[in-house]
């Protein structure tokens, strides 16, 4: 799970060359998603509970849910975002692309969307700059191009289905499951 977040890191900090680490790593979507992937999700949804202690009135019911929600969610949209960026770049960027690196970018750019939730459960103060740390995200995805072997004149329109499939797709998932809590 460290080497996961450490790529995370190194996608933020230099998407273009964290595209490069990824693609010499040659490690298969299967692989990081049961070994790196799913540990950083259950990780996250349990980073639910530190709220507790800086949301005295969040009471350990809620709490609970949310770590069921939150972890639901992530796994909800992992499946929903997998079929739609396969969907998506198949059919309307319209060239051949390898579907075992359109499940690493998911995989990357899901576990980055994640990320940004750990900091901001583990962060006790109510920023609303943290809620707009997925927006980093944007430049990852459009990065990815190289790594998907996309024309780079469709970045734009590869970052516009990214953009719903591992930001919008998530946010509303948890967002219905947190209704409910």
């Amino acid at each position: 799970m460290f080497t996961f977040l450490g790529r995370i890191i190194q996608l933020l900090l230099s998407p273009e060359h964290g595209w490069e680490d990824i693609s010499a790593a040659a490690e298969r979507a299967e692989d990081i998603q049961r070994k790196r992937f799913l540990p950083l999700i259950w990780v996250v949804a349990l980073s639910q509970l530190v709220r507790l202690f800086y949301e005295p009135q969040l009471g350990v019911f809620s709490a609970l849910a949310a770590v069921v929600a939150v972890g639901g969610a992530y796994l909800a949209s992992l499946f929903i975002a997998k079929m739609v960026m396969n969907f998506a770049v198949c059919k309307w960027i319209d060239c051949d692309v390898n579907v075992e690196k359109i499940h690493v970018v998911v995989l990357y750019t899901l576990g980055l969307t994640a990320f940004y939730r750990l900091i901001y459960n583990l962060i006790p103060a109510p920023m609303m700059l943290l809620k707009l740390l997925p927006l980093l995200s944007l430049l990852v995805i459009l990065r990815a191009t190289q790594f998907l072997g996309v024309p780079s004149e469709m970045g734009l329109r590869l970052m516009g289905q990214g953009f719903l499939a591992v930001i919008v797709i998530p946010s509303l998932i948890t967002y219905l499951f947190m209704m409910f809590i």
